[in-house]
């Protein structure tokens, strides 16, 4: 579009948010409908189960009206492709379109949508700064419309949010980053590729952790992001680290609504938009964090604040006017750590006024991709690298129009990925091996969890440790009467086997201090430790204690900086118990002093070669054997073969046989036996698993089988362990 047209539109526009700023009207007058589009996020298989979408089109003087028919086909597939149209924005006429929907094939393990919507124009005014990389362009008033070139851009836009620090392929959550950048260097050819981030990035991995998000940002380096939001993890370890990364990162840290205190400015570090160039096309980002000040220990951000309601909505609006008359963007993305479909968190005025023509979100985990009620798309994936947006814009730079051709859910769960198997990138494995010496010492061997330990387990003990940890500093000066708080894990629960360091950074991944604190009885009785909550773990000094509070009486705690800080809970810090160590370090030193290692340490084993394999007793005791173990072991296993194939009726590829050790009840299931090349019986050779008698002596090795996070158990009370069993030959 000719420059001045598009300075006439930002015109309009500032009218329009000066109309509201002075007379809170609504000039618009739109009616619309959209609903939903359903993904079924427990497999790779999407489907799209009802969608009826129609936009208006901006109109100053008179009502919109339009007209909207659809359709829906489907057939069968692991992705679904669906398509659709809507109008133009215009500031003058009025648009009617009709919409049709189908859905057909796509790439496996990855869902596609696609529509056309209307080009933004719009609002106010504000300040923005933008940082240089590779994939930005910075812009002034005097840059020359991109507007006046008679061509259609088509972007790739790629979004992420909650990524948390999953560098490495996480049961339950995604593949590691280094498959995953392959995966994205192949799909993002298309020289008009954006990649963005929604927040949260670095917290929650060892890897991450320990570099305190250095690693993540490296990563992010390595595939050009052109911006990210902050998210409230982000201050897990207070802003400096923040900045830290900020100076690391060849992009710009959004965050357009974390002002200081004091005096209500933007804080120093965050910028509160940036534009990117793409074949002459100009994108603006600006970038926000929802209202979830809450969620982050008050410690850290006691010198800042959220803008939030309408004080955030007409920032956007103003940051979005600048963009459009300033800046001569074609394009504005909002980049928010929040939910939209959560009260607060996004205004749809910002759709209805066309302040934004697309909305990236992140924050509650949640996989979707829906079409708000004035025709704007808002986009959220799961955490920790399970899935990746991929968005086809055609950007029509005549006709100021857009149109969101498809929207690809790129799958990367660890548990149906079809990028598990990629091989991973040379530069991703470089930066690993550049931090090495920082994060290897969390995956040294701990000790041996016996049996399965849920959530609530680990919470449990974590609060008996606060309260002995405390007594043993504390006891002789102070009466305390309980240990524990608001806890979270974030994972299922660790075990049954050798445990890692690693292992409960994935359950207890916040650095939160330990502290002994002092509260008045008049308070402690108004607190979520004597009200209840369900996510409070409290181990007491005596529990009748709670049901008779003196208001009058001081009472001392052991509990950690985040519920101090969560809740207002009245809490005077007395002392720290020693900085740096945390709830998951209680925890590392109560499993490696053996005390939920039910099973012997067993000495004196045999070498575990083929000519000396290990027995079923010392492959538990040395956590070798358990469903967890995720890497073939190192050994050789001999057993007897307790029941056989014929016996369990099994056949097929699930043929399976049970062996014990000699003289024990060590009873253990190999699954998917397979015969290697000569290999034999201590009492003959064999040709098939059919043929396996009870009795016989087989010689094993392999890689313990992930069985539904648990341990099966079976007869006379004895342990059953899955093994991807394969014999090998034996020297007699």
């Amino acid at each position: 579009m000719p420059s001045d047209m598009k300075k006439s539109k930002a015109l309009l526009s500032i009218f329009a948010l000066l109309s509201l700023t002075i007379t809170g009207c609504n000039f618009n007058n739109v009616s619309s409908s959209s609903s939903f589009i359903s993904i079924d996020s427990s497999s790779t298989e999407t489907s799209i189960s009802s969608i009826e979408t129609t936009s208006s089109s901006l109109n100053v003087s008179s009502s919109d009206e339009y007209s909207s028919t659809s359709s829906l086909s489907s057939s069968e597939s692991s992705s679904s492709n669906v398509s659709s149209t809507s109008s133009t924005a215009s500031s003058s006429s009025q648009t009617s379109s009709s919409s049709m929907i189908s859905s057909s094939s796509s790439v496996s393990g990855s869902s596609s949508i696609s529509s056309s919507s209307s080009a933004a124009s719009s609002s106010a005014s504000s300040s923005s700064s933008q940082t240089s990389s590779s994939n930005q362009t910075s812009s002034s008033s005097s840059s020359s419309s991109s507007s006046s070139l008679d061509k259609t851009v088509t972007l790739d836009i790629f979004a992420f949010n909650d990524t948390h620090g999953n560098v490495v392929d996480t049961q339950g959550k995604g593949i590691s980053l280094a498959k995953t950048s392959t995966a994205l260097k192949e799909l993002s050819k298309n020289k008009n590729s954006i990649f963005i981030s929604q927040g949260d990035m670095w917290q929650g991995s060892v890897e991450s952790n320990y570099t305190r998000g250095n690693l993540v940002t490296e990563w992010m380096n390595s595939l050009d992001f052109v911006s990210m939001t902050v998210g409230n993890h982000e201050f897990d370890w207070g802003q400096q680290y923040i900045v830290n990364n900020a100076e690391l990162a060849e992009f710009p840290i959004l965050g357009i609504n974390v002002l200081y205190r004091d005096t209500n400015t933007r804080v120093n570090y965050l910028r509160p938009s940036t534009v990117v160039e793409r074949d002459g096309a100009k994108i603006g980002i600006i970038g926000a964090i929802s209202d979830c000040y809450t969620s982050i220990s008050s410690s850290f951000v006691e010198d800042i604040y959220f803008a939030s309601g309408d004080t955030l909505t007409n920032m956007v609006k103003a940051e979005s006017a600048r963009l459009r008359s300033e800046e001569n963007c074609d394009f504005i993305i909002y980049s928010i750590h929040g939910d939209s479909s959560e009260d607060g968190v996004y205004d749809e005025d910002l759709s209805n006024g066309h302040y934004v023509d697309l909305v990236l979100e992140g924050h509650s985990h949640k996989k979707y991709s829906r079409v708000d009620s004035y025709g704007v798309y808002h986009f959220q994936c799961n955490a920790s690298n399970q899935n990746v947006y991929q968005i086809t814009i055609d950007l029509n730079l005549k006709t100021d129009s857009y149109s969101v051709k498809t929207a690809t859910n790129l799958n990367f769960s660890y548990s149906s990925s079809p990028y598990k198997y990629y091989q991973e990138d040379e530069e991703m494995k470089g930066l690993l091996d550049k931090y090495y010496d920082k994060y290897s010492i969390a995956y040294k061997d701990l000790g041996i969890v016996s049996s399965y330990k849920n959530a609530d387990d680990l919470r449990s003990k974590v609060a008996d440790l606060y309260y002995e940890e405390g007594l043993a500093k504390w006891g002789s000066q102070y009466d305390i009467t309980l240990g524990g708080g608001f806890m979270s894990c974030r994972n299922s629960g660790i075990g049954p086997g050798m445990i890692k360091y690693s292992d409960l950074m994935e359950c207890f991944p916040f650095d939160n201090e330990i502290a002994l604190c002092s509260i008045t009885g008049g308070n402690f009785n108004r607190t979520q430790f004597i009200t209840g909550d369900y996510r409070y773990f409290i181990t007491w000094k005596d529990e009748s204690i709670k049901d008779n509070v003196n208001y009058f009486q001081t009472y001392y705690l052991v509990t950690d900086t985040y519920t101090i800080d969560y809740y207002p809970n009245y809490l005077n810090v007395v002392e720290y118990l020693k900085p740096g160590r945390y709830a998951r370090d209680m925890l590392a030193d109560y499993i490696a002093a053996g005390n939920w290692d039910e099973n012997p340490v067993i000495t004196d084993t045999h070498e575990g070669t083929i000519n000396d394999p290990k027995t079923i007793e010392e492959g538990r005791a040395l956590g070798l054997l358990y469903t967890n173990y995720n890497q073939s072991t190192p050994y050789f296993f001999k057993g007897v073969v307790s029941r056989s194939a014929q016996s369990l009726g099994s056949s097929g590829d699930m043929r399976s046989v049970y062996v014990k050790d000699a003289d024990k009840d060590n009873e253990m299931q190999i699954y998917f036996l397979k015969k290697s090349e000569n290999a034999t019986l201590d009492n003959g050779n064999w040709n098939s698993v059919d043929e396996l008698s009870i009795g016989d002596v087989l010689i094993f090795n392999g890689r313990p089988f992930y069985y539904n996070s648990s341990i099966l158990e079976f007869a006379s009370g004895s342990w059953a362990y899955s093994i991807n069993g394969v014999l090998t030959s034996q020297n007699n």
